[in-house]
């Protein structure tokens, strides 16, 4: 992998940066409707919905209303906003390294998330907004694993994809990495993360 210098770090947000447990918002709505948790999770996974707000397709209002009407929850629309945000956990080690590598070289995000997603981790991790690149699925109307997102993150980041290392949760998104010529790795752990990070510098 280390080919070529690092001179930038692109960081997934989704368990790399803040911990994220769909299964804690599953399990608030369970409390709003007569659905039990295992019909929630199918609905929500069958359905375009999420896909749809991540990628920039329908706006904040819709996926609230279509997703309380899809999960027949008895709620408001601020409290489905509150148990949406229910799912997400800081992880202090991560921002630490997150705010070493700000000061060392350009940082930048990479993440398919959605614009209230967005809105909760930069009000709640306010470094974050620090990164000097930060590409979301929703702005572009992409999602990784499409080349052209990761494209796009390298040109905002004014550096070659080869300079770059992407880290992310999922191994799709890594290889999507790895196709378009950064360097990438799968996250495990915070302490894993820095050890392979500080080792290219």
């Amino acid at each position: 992998m280390n080919k070529f210098p690092l001179k930038a770090v692109i960081f997934d947000l989704g368990n790399v940066l803040i911990g994220v447990d769909f299964d804690k918002a599953i399990a608030q709505a369970a409390k709003y409707t007569s659905m039990p948790a295992l019909a929630i999770r199918q609905a929500v996974s069958d359905s375009s919905l999420l896909h749809s707000y991540e990628s920039g397709r329908i706006d904040t209002d819709t996926f609230c209303t279509d997703t309380i009407k899809l999960l027949q929850l008895d709620i408001t629309r601020e409290d489905f906003v509150s148990l949406w945000f229910s799912c997400f956990e800081r992880w202090p080690e991560m921002e630490k390294l997150f705010q070493e590598l700000c000061q060392q070289m350009p940082v930048a995000i990479l993440s398919n998330t959605s614009p209230l997603h967005w809105e909760y981790i930069a009000q709640t991790v306010p470094e974050f907004t620090l990164a000097k690149e930060i590409t979301l699925s929703y702005e572009l109307g992409i999602c990784k694993p499409v080349p052209d997102i990761y494209l796009a993150t390298a040109r905002g980041l004014g550096i070659n994809n080869q300079d770059c290392i992407f880290i992310d949760d999922l191994e799709v998104n890594v290889k999507g990495a790895l196709d378009v010529g950064m360097q990438a790795f799968q996250f495990t752990s915070a302490p894993d993360t820095r050890n392979r990070i500080f080792s290219l510098l």
